[in-house]
């Protein structure tokens, strides 16, 4: 089941059985005058009484009527949503919970939690961020995923690390699908500008306020500059920054989804790579060599940070904060 993004703040409700309907009941009233007498002087609890004289039509006993409006909570299985949810989920299975079918215990499921949401939350698009996804978000995706079944590896058993490795794929392809559905609904369309097309391929026409903002840029620019503007038209299109190039988006997710997070001179060297794998996109972009430069050491940074953060994050449970 596909994870559902736009659901991952919601809370979780949990439902009870309703009340079974009231049982008809069928008095026996000539058994019940018949009996009354030696049955009162002879039964310790007046329930027995009236199981002896009453003709119930419900198939409920009477020691089973306290339970009889409560959920059975004994199979409750969470999809893959659970890990990346604002809240714990709420329904246990025999004190654990179970996920993907596979059982994980209280500490266990917090623990992979917080490893994974801290993973997503380093990733630079999704819901209430861009959701354009770019050669670096790529390339945090495919750290999230490393981070992740590099955590899974050490501190679950074979079947958890499944279960959280498949939950992570989930989610990063949940990103991608989620930019397909909203380029596709805002009629972006593919683009035909030589060099750029080939990394960002995708365009769209701006709406009245955005040719509005331009030309009032324009005009500021020409104010600071001096120089002309051609005004910005009804009807022009421009590129947007999602990235296109199926071959350098798999480079780049290979790179880092294959990297042990906890080796810096392999981080170091998956970063060195990707500098050199992006560098032709940003030309296209029309960046120069000394803005590449800037681009490439923020990047370095915030993966850095990515890594560092989900590192964090795997070692919360395991420190030992006792004086």
């Amino acid at each position: 089941m596909a994870i559902n993004l736009y659901a991952l703040n919601a809370t979780e409700v949990t439902l009870t059985r309703p009340a079974a309907k009231p049982a008809a009941y069928r008095l026996d009233k000539d058994k019940f005058k018949n009996d009354w007498e030696s049955l009162k002087n002879n039964s310790d609890n007046l329930l027995q009484v009236s199981k002896n004289v009453i003709g119930c039509e419900s198939t409920l006993s009477i020691e089973g009527l306290a339970n009889a409006g409560e959920l059975n909570r004994n199979l409750c299985n969470y999809s893959s949503d659970v890990f990346f949810q604002k809240e714990m989920p709420k329904i246990t299975t025999n004190g654990g919970y179970m996920v993907g079918g596979v059982m994980f215990s209280k500490e266990e499921l917090e623990q992979c939690r917080m490893v994974m949401k801290t993973a997503v939350d380093g990733i630079g698009c999704g819901i209430g961020k861009n959701t354009n996804i770019d050669y670096k978000n790529y390339a945090q995706m495919g750290i999230a995923a490393s981070s992740v079944r590099t955590y899974a590896g050490g501190n679950l058993t074979e079947e958890q690390a499944a279960v959280v490795n498949k939950a992570m794929q989930e989610y990063n392809q949940a990103l991608i699908d989620m930019e397909k559905e909203t380029l596709d609904e805002q009629g972006f369309v593919d683009s035909h500008r030589g060099a750029i097309s080939e990394y960002y391929g995708k365009e769209v026409e701006l709406d009245e306020n955005e040719i509005d903002w331009m030309n009032r840029f324009k005009e500021e620019l020409r104010q600071t500059t001096g120089k002309q503007y051609a005004p910005t038209q009804k009807g022009i299109t421009a590129t947007i920054q999602s990235a296109t190039n199926k071959k350098l988006i798999d480079g780049i997710m290979d790179l880092f989804s294959n990297l042990d997070s906890t080796d810096k001179n392999a981080v170091d060297a998956a970063i060195k790579k990707y500098g050199e794998l992006i560098k032709p996109a940003r030309e296209a972009f029309g960046m120069k060599a000394d803005s590449i430069g800037k681009a490439l050491e923020e990047d370095r940074a915030d993966f850095k940070k990515q890594i560092a953060d989900i590192l964090l994050a795997a070692q919360y449970h395991a420190t030992d904060y006792r004086i």
